[in-house]
């Protein structure tokens, strides 16, 4: 009888388990996050299924912002590039970004809406923000 209780605990934990694994919030990679710092620009990122992840700053034209806003080799002067990671089981985010204007670190957490709250790092300067950031998918 112990056995039996302890291979239903077993399997509810699995279930459930798997349950929030499903639920997990994820990240959008056919588009942009953008926080919009003033009336006229927005702090960018954009993820890559591989890792990849790429920051900038720009002006609020979204659409154009996606003919330049990439990782081809001729873009990499306008932009921070580094890795992310995810949490496995939770749906925490974190990133180191490097480039010709610097370095920064982010993280926090993917939420339920798929908006990002991030906390943003710089290690020259010592200084940090916190920032949500909207998925936008340009046309």
């Amino acid at each position: 009888m112990k056995k039996y209780i302890l291979l239903l605990l077993l399997l509810a934990g699995l279930s459930g388990f798997a349950f929030i694994k499903a639920y997990r919030p994820t990240l959008q990679y056919d588009g942009i996050y953008v926080n919009k710092l003033d009336a006229e620009n927005s702090a960018i990122i954009r993820f890559y299924e591989d890792g990849v992840v790429i920051v900038s700053s720009s002006v609020n034209d979204y659409s154009k912002v996606m003919t330049w806003f990439n990782r081809d080799k001729e873009n990499l002067s306008r932009v921070l590039t580094g890795k992310y990671k995810m949490g496995k089981r939770d749906a925490s985010l974190r990133f180191r970004v490097k480039g010709e204007t610097g370095e920064q670190k982010y993280s926090g957490f993917i939420t339920a809406d798929k908006t990002l709250e991030l906390h943003i790092f710089n290690p020259k300067d010592q200084t940090s923000t916190d920032r949500i950031y909207t998925f936008v998918k340009p046309n």
